[in-house]
């Protein structure tokens, strides 16, 4: 099982990963999450954590659905985190 910081890292390299294999540069994901491009760039890079919704808002900049972020591995079971997204994104 992942400790948070290994989770953490898997997120971060699934939302690269995601976004590179999409072809979408950092720069239009901002466009479409309404972020700066530093501050994307400084989580690619692992120097900022994202919130959870901020991850929400980068999946939906990129057209997936932020459960594919994380680790099937993860100490959360699938159905509380879709619970946790479902809530956040109630409040939206």
């Amino acid at each position: 099982m992942m400790n948070n910081e290994e989770e953490l890292a898997c997120v971060i390299e699934r939302i690269k990963m995601t976004r590179i294999s999409k072809n979408i540069s950092q720069m239009e994901v901002c466009l479409r999450a309404n972020m700066s491009q530093s501050f994307l760039a400084n989580i690619e890079s692992g120097k900022k954590q994202p919130s959870l919704m901020t991850i929400i808002r980068i999946a939906s900049a990129l057209e997936v659905n932020p459960r594919d972020f994380f680790p099937e591995d993860s100490k959360k079971n699938k159905e509380e985190i879709k619970k946790e997204i479902h809530e956040l994104i109630n409040l939206l």
